[in-house]
C-alpha cells in the first residue's frame, strides 16, 4: 500500500475502527491467561445465573464460571478457526483456481463442475453434513470450512487469471519460453492478489460465524473448552431469564465479524478503487 492508499484507508473511519476492534480481539486472545481474571473452569453452583456485577462484570454462567474469562478465552477459538480455515482455503483456492484459468480446456471445465456442485449445497448445511461425519471436534470443524470455502478463492482467482493472462507481459514471457510455474508465480499471480485479500479479510467473518454456528448445533468445540457457540446453546434456555448468558457472547460474536467487514470495505476502497464507481 503506498502512501496515499495509506492516507485514504486512515480517512475511513469504519475501516479504522475494524482494524482497532480485529487488534484489540487479538490482543486479548494471545494475552489471554494473564487478561482473564477467573480460572475459566471453576465452578460455583451456589452463585449460578448472578447477573453482572461487582467481582464479576458479565456475570456468571449457569454452572457458576464466570462469563467474561470465557469469552476471553473464546476468542482464541473463533480467531483460530478463522485465520486457519481462510488461510488453508486461500492456499487451495489459488492453486486450484490458478490451473483451472490458465490451461482452460478439461481441466477448467472438470474444476468447475465440481465447483458448481459445492455452490449448489448451502454452506453452513455442507458444512454440518461433514462433521457429522467426521465427528464434533474444533479440528473437524476447520476440515468442513475449508472443504466449502476453498471454492469460493478458486473461482475469483480463475476469473481474474482469465483476464490476466491476455496481458501483454504474460504474453512476453510466454514468447520467451518461461514455464506455466514461473509465468503464475512470479507474472500473474502477484498482480491479481488485491481482490483476493479483500476476499480473504471477510472470509475470517464468515467462517467465525461458521464456527459459532456449528458449536451452537453441538458440533463444534465440545464443553468444558469455551467458544462463543457454545455459549450462546447453553445459554438459551435462561434468555428469559438470564439474558447475560447469550447477550455478551452474541455481543462478541458481532463485534468481531462487524471488524473484519469494516476492514475488508476499507481495504477495497484503497487496493481496488474502481468497485465503487
Amino acid at each position: 500500500m503506498n502512501r496515499a492508499g495509506y492516507n485514504k484507508f486512515l480517512k475511513n473511519r469504519l475501516a479504522v475502527a475494524g482494524l482497532i476492534i480485529i487488534l484489540s480481539f487479538l490482543i486479548v486472545a494471545i494475552f489471554a491467561p494473564y487478561i482473564a481474571p477467573c480460572n475459566i473452569y471453576a465452578l460455583d453452583l451456589e452463585k449460578r445465573l448472578v447477573p453482572p456485577g461487582t467481582g464479576h462484570i458479565m456475570g456468571l454462567d449457569d454452572l457458576g464460571r464466570d462469563i467474561f474469562s470465557r469469552i476471553i478465552y473464546g476468542a482464541r477459538v473463533s480467531l483460530k478457526v478463522g485465520i486457519i480455515t481462510v488461510f488453508v482455503s486461500l492456499t487451495a483456492g489459488i492453486c486450484i483456481g490458478s490451473v483451472a484459468g490458465y490451461f482452460g480446456g478439461r481441466v477448467d471445465e472438470v474444476i468447475m463442475r465440481i465447483i458448481d456442485i459445492l455452490l449448489a449445497f448451502p454452506g453452513i448445511l455442507l458444512a454440518v453434513a461433514v462433521v457429522s461425519i467426521l465427528g464434533p471436534s474444533l479440528n473437524n470443524v476447520i476440515i468442513a470450512l475449508c472443504l466449502v470455502g476453498w471454492v469460493t478463492y478458486a473461482r475469483l482467482v480463475r476469473g481474474q487469471i482469465l483476464s490476466a493472462k491476455e496481458n501483454e507481459y504474460v504474453m512476453a514471457a510466454k514468447a520467451i519460453g518461461a514455464p506455466a510455474y514461473r509465468i503464475l508465480s512470479l507474472h500473474i499471480i502477484p498482480n491479481i492478489l488485491s481482490p483476493v485479500l479483500i476476499q480473504a479479510t471477510l472470509g475470517i467473518a464468515g467462517a467465525i460465524v461458521g464456527e459459532a454456528s456449528l458449536s451452537f448445533l453441538g458440533l463444534g468445540t465440545q464443553a468444558p473448552t469455551p467458544s462463543w457457540g457454545s455459549m450462546l446453546n447453553d445459554g438459551r434456555r435462561y434468555i428469559l431469564t438470564a439474558t447475560h448468558l447469550t447477550a455478551f457472547p452474541g455481543l462478541a460474536i458481532m463485534l468481531v465479524v462487524m471488524g473484519f467487514n469494516f476492514l475488508g470495505d476499507g481495504l477495497r476502497d484503497v487496493i481496488d478503487p474502481k468497485e465503487n464507481v
